[in-house]
């Protein structure tokens, strides 16, 4: 998992859940703590992202957020798988990440 995509399912857990605690997102993703710290840093630059330190310390997300996530339609996203083809190798595996995130309804 990429930075991207583990940014992404940060949003996506706390989307879902509205809170979580530093060290279980840092489980749960394989990663150290401060990688998640360093991801709750960029992603509240983008999201409303907050943190509460102390004893029942969490990162949780504001009060009335929903991540609304917007598919691809098919002609996208097979425009997408078309464009792939003449990419490196390296940017052929990150269009197809994106099109996994976004190419189908989950």
């Amino acid at each position: 998992m990429n930075t991207f995509e583990r940014r992404m399912e940060i949003i996506d857990i706390l989307s879902e859940r509205r809170k979580e605690q530093v060290d279980n997102l840092a489980f749960e993703l394989n990663v150290t703590e401060r990688t998640i710290r360093n991801d709750i840093y960029e992603l509240s630059l983008s999201y409303p992202i907050d943190t509460k330190k102390g004893k029942g310390g969490c990162v949780f997300v504001q009060e009335g957020f929903t991540l609304r996530r917007r598919f691809l339609t098919d002609k996208e996203k097979a425009l997408l798988e078309k464009l792939a083809v003449n990419l490196s190798e390296e940017d052929a595996a990150t269009l197809q990440t994106i099109i996994k995130s976004f190419g189908k309804k989950k």
